[in-house]
């Protein structure tokens, strides 16, 4: 039988077999449903977990106020304590950070 050997600083496991049954329940049983739909139902802290394993390289999400960044339900999910937001001004590209996080030691 093959096992995994423990980590220091991983979570023992981050794939369930349970989890991905029940993954695979929700969509065999509506084929259109949505990440939000899956993490209501089962609990799932993608986030959460995405910060807490990569303590050292940051994620930084950039809003650039396309129609599918400013939907409710993603607005909402951006405001989240956890979300680091990088601003971006709305129809003025000469302003836009686009390669602040490309190029952080140029001026």
């Amino acid at each position: 039988m093959l096992t995994d050997e423990s980590k220091e600083g991983r979570p023992e496991s981050v794939v369930v077999p349970q989890r991905m049954d029940a993954v695979r329940e929700l969509i065999m049983q509506d084929l259109h449903v949505t990440y939000l739909e899956m993490k209501a139902s089962l609990g799932i802290k993608v986030f959460k977990e995405i910060k807490k394993n990569n303590r050292q390289h940051r994620t930084i999400f950039h809003h650039d106020n396309a129609d599918c960044h400013t939907s409710a339900e993603t607005s909402r999910l951006l405001e989240g304590p956890e979300i680091e937001l990088t601003g971006h001004p709305p129809y003025n590209p000469d302003l836009a950070p686009n390669g602040f996080y490309l190029f952080p030691c140029e001026e």
